[in-house]
């Protein structure tokens, strides 16, 4: 301990120095001689202080004064060679801890632990009950700051404490409400289940919940939730705490809930839908019922993870379904996805269209809304329209070559023959010409009508013949890097479909240049691309033509996905992300 002597006797600072030398105290001590010395001593921390009485110019009452201006917990023991009795009463009513004669110095020691044990009590004394003031002040504050009505009744039902909040709903004082019963302060009916939910927290010692409904002081009805739980002191119920909670807006809220989730079900239920919020911190789905019987998961379960949704997306489908995710994730962009699905369970194979959004209210970034329609019905149809479409293709590719193709290489013959014999005649040479010309258009027309030079001749021999139909004016560069053995005859035939369309539309509108295609393959997935030089569109004016909407279309039916991009005089580029099957 840290020991500061205030004596001007170097003789005496030594005997009392010796004196605690004798001791077991591990100590150190420290010397003031006079008020300046102790006046900057006390600017150190000291664990006891003892003075001399009778000082140069100033005496041990002085100087307690002193120390407890600025400290009232450090003891000070007074020893002196002459401290009487009104000397020494008058050091205790200051603060002093002790005082001893010079003569009993030895018993200093015991003094300074005495000193120490009463200063300990003390400072434990001092600490409980600053933490008691403490931790009243604070459940006083934190019983007045619920927004909640809380209140605290005895085991007559009569009330000993209420919050604020209470007594401002219910429009009484809180000095009113004391000591008064539910009887007292509200109508028969509320007070006869505030007494039966009494009886029941005391007789079985649990909580109890209820809801009741009351007319404010406002003139406005109110729908207030009760919660109460048992005082318990041991084993014995000594009173009632508890809250109430204005609740009316939950339930109007709640009410306003179901309405709209009762029409959110017959919405899904009339187009074939679902629908969910995904949560991406938590990687889980919320799904409405509808989306949780179209996808067949079982049981009560309304949330499910990303990667089990993933698990019912068709394998050919998942690159790209994926990919889309990832958009959405990462740009906060919304994506529609055709794709197809099998319902857990199931065998099935389903087709339907996904849309995802993030959380346009900025509420939170890790939101995402989406909705999934069962496009099955629609995608029959459309099969069985373009099953129909290409079947009057091949009808009259068939009847160009086999009827007109068939008189036509008749009269070409006949006049290629006409010709030999009349050299001289340039109208017949002309006539023939036009013919032959003619034919050729034909069967080039019934060739591309036709499917069967696709399965014949390949996907990459049939898109280097389409050259043929390109005037010379245009460069055309085919770029192909497709494994067809891989590849579906219906993505096949749709992606000549594609080209096909391209083709025709760049040469009709664009007045470009150039035409560029590139087909790739990485894994499943086909990507095409087309370029073209010409004059371009301006996409803001939303206007598509038939060939584009026909491309778009097609893609569809195979469950990929395109992107078009024009500018004024800069173009156009088609994006186009296929299945391979």
């Amino acid at each position: 301990m840290k020991i500061l002597y205030l004596e001007d006797n170097i003789s005496d600072f030594e005997l009392l120095k010796l004196s605690l030398d004798k001791s077991s105290l591990d100590f150190t001590l420290d010397r003031a001689e006079n008020k300046a010395q102790f006046q900057k001593a006390l600017e150190l921390p000291y664990d006891i202080i003892i003075s001399d009485y009778n000082l140069q110019g100033f005496t041990g009452t002085d100087a307690l004064k002193m120390l407890r201006e600025k400290d009232q917990s450090i003891p000070f023991v007074v020893i002196s060679g002459t401290v009487g009795e009104e000397q020494a009463v008058s050091l205790l009513h200051y603060g002093a801890s002790d005082f001893l004669l010079k003569k009993n110095v030895r018993k200093l020691p015991i003094i300074i632990e005495r000193a120490f044990r009463n200063k300990m009590i003390d400072d434990e004394r001092r600490n409980f009950q600053k933490e008691l003031i403490n931790k009243n002040l604070i459940l006083d504050s934190l019983f007045h700051s619920f927004e909640d009505m809380v209140f605290l009744k005895d085991n007559n039902g009569a009330y000993l404490k209420v919050n604020k909040a209470f007594s401002r709903f219910f429009g009484f004082t809180e000095k009113a409400i004391l000591g008064m019963k539910d009887g007292d302060l509200f109508d028969h009916d509320i007070a006869r289940k505030a007494d039966e939910t009494d009886e029941y927290v005391h007789k079985n010692k649990r909580s109890a919940t209820y809801e009741i409904s009351f007319m404010g002081i406002d003139g406005v009805g109110r729908i207030l939730e009760v919660v109460k739980y048992p005082v318990m002191d041991g084993d014995v119920v000594t009173g009632v705490v508890g809250s109430s909670r204005d609740i009316t807006e939950r339930k109007m809220l709640e009410e306003k809930n179901a309405k709209n989730q009762y029409i959110l079900n017959q919405a899904e239920q009339l187009t074939y839908s679902g629908s969910f919020q995904y949560d991406a911190e938590v990687d889980i789905l919320n799904c409405s019922p509808h989306f949780v019987k179209m996808m067949g998961i079982s049981g009560n379960i309304n949330r499910i993870s990303l990667m089990k949704f993933l698990g019912l997306i068709y394998k050919d489908d998942h690159k790209i379904f994926n990919d889309e995710i990832d958009k959405v994730l990462d740009k906060k962009v919304t994506v529609t996805i055709d794709h197809r699905y099998i319902p857990n369970g199931s065998k099935q194979i389903r087709y339907g269209r996904t849309t995802i959004s993030p959380d346009y209210s900025g509420g939170d970034d890790n939101i995402f809304y989406g909705t999934i329609v069962d496009t099955t019905s629609d995608y029959e149809n459309d099969m069985a329209l373009l099953n129909i479409q290409e079947q009057e293709r091949s009808n009259i590719s068939k009847e160009l070559h086999d009827n007109l193709g068939q008189k036509m290489s008749a009269s070409a013959l006949f006049l290629d023959g006409l010709v030999t014999k009349y050299p001289e005649d340039t109208e017949l040479t002309k006539v023939a010409n036009m013919i032959n010309s003619s034919l050729t258009e034909i069967r080039s027309l019934s060739n591309t009508l036709s499917l069967s030079g696709i399965k014949q001749l390949g996907l990459e021999n049939s898109l280097r013949q389409l050259q043929d139909q390109i005037p010379l004016s245009i460069e055309f560069d085919l770029h192909y890097s497709l494994d067809e053995s891989t590849i579906s005859e219906f993505v096949s035939t749709q992606t000549f479909r594609i080209v096909q369309e391209a083709i025709n539309n760049i040469q009709k509108h664009s007045a470009a240049k150039k035409i560029e295609i590139d087909l790739a393959q990485a894994q499943s997935v086909i990507t095409l691309k087309i370029r073209d030089n010409g004059k371009g569109f301006d996409m803001n004016k939303g206007v598509r033509g038939n060939g584009l909407r026909n491309m778009e279309q097609r893609v569809k039916k195979c469950n990929g996905l395109i992107h078009i991009d024009s500018k004024i005089n800069e173009g156009t580029f088609i994006d186009i992300k296929l299945p391979i099957k």
